[in-house]
């Protein structure tokens, strides 16, 4: 038996729904591949952002006379670039150039914005040896560093002028102009009876010292000598008001 066919009437319409299922689908998908377009433009943008910010946060510790980015290794090659004298070490006159050659910036006052103090004691043959005054400052070119002494205490003192940098013993060996690595100190070298021992509030750390980071409050000692030079290393130090 023949198969009835609808109307005509009722054969358009279905053709005329089918059309508006079949626009509405291809609308559909052209608003969800828009929607994917612009997340990956969205995601490509922030990931140029991300990269020009990187750069531009790396490039500002590329300067040499910029301490900002500065790691202990570098600070221990500083370090190692100091002169191999004997006892007593006399602070260069030229400390515009030592505060440079340290990787620091000679200031033309003193930082406000990060002040903390550390202190440091050395020990050569079972005697202490002093730690100058004026490490860091240039009286003639009215230039100081962000790391110096004042006087014959061993006081360290960082007065920075920006907040959250590193600073290392051996910046201020080298703004001393004094050798410091983990076989000697200045002209004394370490050998079959002779040591160099770091200290840090009491404790003994291993390692090169120039790669200690200062830190407030903090007690460094520095013992070099034989075994049988008997020699009190302090554990602390009385800061006072500062």
């Amino acid at each position: 038996m023949a198969t009835k066919k609808p109307p005509a009437d009722v054969r358009r319409r279905l053709r005329e729904e089918q059309e508006r299922q079949a626009s509405r689908q291809r609308a559909k998908r052209v608003k969800q591949m828009a929607g994917v377009v612009v997340a990956v433009a969205v995601v490509v943008v922030a990931a140029i952002f991300i990269a020009l910010g990187s750069r531009s946060g790396s490039s500002s510790g590329s300067n040499p006379g910029d301490q900002q980015g500065l790691t202990a290794a570098a600070a221990a090659s500083i370090a190692a670039g100091g002169a191999s004298n004997p006892t007593p070490w006399a602070v260069p006159t030229n400390q515009v150039d030592q505060i440079k050659a340290a990787g620091l910036t000679p200031l033309s006052t003193e930082g406000t914005v990060e002040h903390y103090h550390a202190h440091l004691d050395i020990f050569v043959n079972g005697s202490k040896v002093p730690v100058p005054a004026d490490i860091g400052i240039d009286e003639a070119a009215q230039k100081i560093s962000a790391l110096h002494t004042h006087d014959e205490s061993g006081v360290l003192h960082i007065e920075s002028p920006t907040k959250g940098e590193a600073y290392y013993l051996g910046q201020l060996f080298r703004e001393w102009n004094v050798a410091l690595t983990a076989n000697q100190i200045g002209g004394l070298h370490i050998d079959a009876t002779h040591t160099l021992t770091a200290y840090i509030n009491g404790k003994k750390v291993s390692g090169n010292p120039a790669e200690i980071k200062l830190a407030a409050h903090q007690e460094i000692a520095l013992v070099y000598g034989t075994a049988d030079q008997h020699v009190d290393v302090p554990s602390s130090y009385e800061f006072g008001d500062l």
